[in-house]
């Protein structure tokens, strides 16, 4: 986390080998201190990483904004610049 508060730049990526499909979002993140959306997130079973629950200090929500996108299905590739999404 304090990565993030340093520098919120980044890149998620998702690939589904099984489709030949990808993308990758890049842009910035943020913490979200908000604690319904912690518990509106919050799955069964993630009490084994954090035994308090969604008050644990260590469960961390993180928030997306992302800016451009790339990406692949086959042999096709795209590109786009999403603006500001703040």
């Amino acid at each position: 986390i304090s990565d993030v508060q340093t520098n919120s730049a980044v890149s998620v990526y998702y690939c589904g080998p099984e489709t030949r499909r990808g993308v990758m979002f890049g842009g910035n993140i943020e913490i979200v201190d908000d604690l319904a959306a912690k518990k509106g997130l919050w799955q069964e079973g993630w009490e084994r990483y954090y035994p308090k629950g969604h008050d644990d200090p260590d469960h961390t929500v993180l928030r997306l904004m992302p800016t451009n996108a790339k990406g692949w299905t086959g042999s096709m590739t795209f590109e786009l610049e999403l603006g500001d999404t703040q």
